[in-house]
């Protein structure tokens, strides 16, 4: 295969997968402690990575959402095992478990779901949850120095583990996703343009690469 064909195709290819993280982020842009994700080439690979910052908080009228400080996460149940999340708009399901996101119940310290029987949830800066006036749970929060994941499902980057978090959480506040509209555009325009370019560039290989494939058939 000719270089400059498989140089194109290989960077055509990375510039779709940088439009589908962008479509990602902005398809997550109300989700509240989403982090987007980023990509581009780092010594020469192409790769992809969390953008690890808080997006802005904003008090609310809701007394079960949850700021988390800088670096902290809770834990939550998923299908895949024990994840970590910065999102704070907790709710009850209709089994009284206290959840987040899709459903994901949130854990306590001790590593179960925290369920309040009665339905009347209360959240305390240091995370105890309780029915009415009976503590049922605290919530297990966690620090690490990376993650990765999905943006609101997260687990700790390579090789790193957690480590428990005691910082107090900020109740009725909650945390925005860190997807910032004009850099998205301004990234997107110009991703654009450079994918217009190298899909040119590829049609125009692909067509000479046909016709000499042709000509060879005539025995030319």
């Amino acid at each position: 295969m000719n270089e400059s064909f498989r140089v194109a195709s290989s960077r055509l290819s990375h510039q779709y997968q940088h439009l589908d993280y962008l479509a990602h982020n902005q398809a997550n842009l109300t989700t509240p402690g989403f982090m987007a994700r980023d990509s581009g080439y780092r010594q020469g690979e192409f790769s992809s990575w969390l953008r690890e910052r808080g997006g802005s908080v904003a008090a609310t009228d809701n007394p079960l959402d949850v700021a988390l400080p800088e670096r902290a996460y809770l834990q939550i149940e998923t299908a895949q095992g024990t994840r970590l999340t910065r999102r704070g708009d907790l709710r009850l399901d209709e089994q009284n478990r206290l959840v987040v996101g899709m459903g994901w119940p949130v854990l306590s310290d001790s590593g179960n779901p925290i369920v309040v029987p009665a339905g009347r949830p209360r959240v305390t800066a240091d995370g105890t949850v309780f029915d009415g006036g009976q503590a049922v749970g605290r919530m297990a929060r966690v620090t690490t120095d990376s993650v990765d994941g999905q943006g609101s499902w997260l687990v700790p980057g390579q090789g790193l583990s957690t480590r428990p978090d005691t910082r107090d959480l900020l109740v009725s506040q909650l945390e925005s996703s860190n997807v910032e509209t004009a850099e998205e555009q301004s990234v997107l325009v110009n991703l654009i343009q450079r994918t217009k370019v190298l899909g040119e560039l590829v049609q125009t290989q692909d067509q000479i690469l046909e016709k000499a494939i042709r000509e060879i058939g005539r025995g030319r």
